[in-house]
């Protein structure tokens, strides 16, 4: 009789502790269930990318690599960064299959620009031929009885004029063929003129001067942005300018008669070209 009493015990302990087992199970399934569904969301992705692969290396092809990060973009962090990157107003897709990379000098690369593709938009030869000859001219006159060869296609210059010509068309020509070819910046000096204290008034002044050089259509925004035309009031300003890049520009033009702007700027190696665009 005692032997069955201790066997039956065992036996109801152990139904007992299966019981607990399965209630723990259920209960464990009711309360949690969605740390599963969870688990089954990471792992599909992962059996999908296996079976692309499998399907990729039959055919031949070389498989391609799994997105970097991927559980760490769980809430779309990156992609919702990616959607909101603001890219500058004259920027364009470039002529290349390289993506754009940013720049350490903060300077677009001619190649990105509207103004790289923008005769080529055009789709007019003749108009083509003429700016060639016409930019070949202003070549010949710019370099005339220097020592300093044009620099590349696509480098960056800096022009410094007068503000008393940023209405001549011939200029806004000169300008339209150079920033075709280059990435070109223009300081317009107002050595002249008074200073205004009061900021709105300084800088509706400073606004009217920058249209001026889109009074025409010779000269297009797409060729020369009106951020790049920078409004300046002194000689060491200018010279701040130029040295404000932390890549020196390839060449650095210069009115006749700033001479001294050009002896401050050769003292730290800048190459300097003296010769008023509006009567190239």
């Amino acid at each position: 009789m005692t032997m069955q009493g201790d066997e039956g015990a065992e036996g109801s302990s152990w139904n007992s502790l299966v019981i607990a087992v399965v209630v723990v199970i259920i209960g464990y399934m009711l309360f949690f269930p969605g740390r599963q569904d969870h688990d089954n969301r990471r792992e599909a992705p992962q059996q999908q990318r296996q079976v692309q692969r499998e399907r990729q290396r039959a055919q031949g092809r070389p498989a391609q690599r799994p997105p970097q990060n991927n559980d760490e973009d769980e809430e779309g962090i990156q992609s919702f960064l990616k959607s909101h990157v603001k890219k500058p107003s004259h920027y364009s897709g470039g002529t290349g299959t390289q993506p754009m990379r940013p720049s350490h000098d903060g300077v677009l690369p001619f190649r990105f620009t509207k103004a790289s593709t923008f005769e080529q938009s055009k789709n007019d030869s003749s108009q083509s031929l003429e700016n060639r000859k016409d930019r070949a001219r202003v070549f010949a006159k710019l370099f005339a009885n220097s020592k300093t060869d044009p620099p590349g296609r696509g480098n960056n210059i800096v022009v410094s004029i007068s503000s008393s010509d940023n209405e001549s068309e011939k200029l806004h020509r000169v300008l339209f063929l150079l920033g075709s070819y280059y990435n070109i910046f223009v300081m317009v000096s107002i050595d002249d003129g008074d200073h205004l204290d009061d900021y709105s008034k300084d800088k509706e002044r400073t606004d009217g001067i920058v249209a001026k050089f889109f009074s025409s259509d010779i000269l297009p925004k797409e060729v020369l942005p009106a951020h790049r035309i920078v409004v300046t009031r002194s000689l060491s300003s200018r010279i701040a300018f130029v040295r404000s890049f932390p890549k020196s520009p390839d060449l650095v033009v210069g009115s006749d008669n700033e001479t001294e702007f050009s002896a401050q700027l050769s003292k730290f190696g800048y190459t300097v070209i003296l010769r008023s665009l509006s009567n190239l």
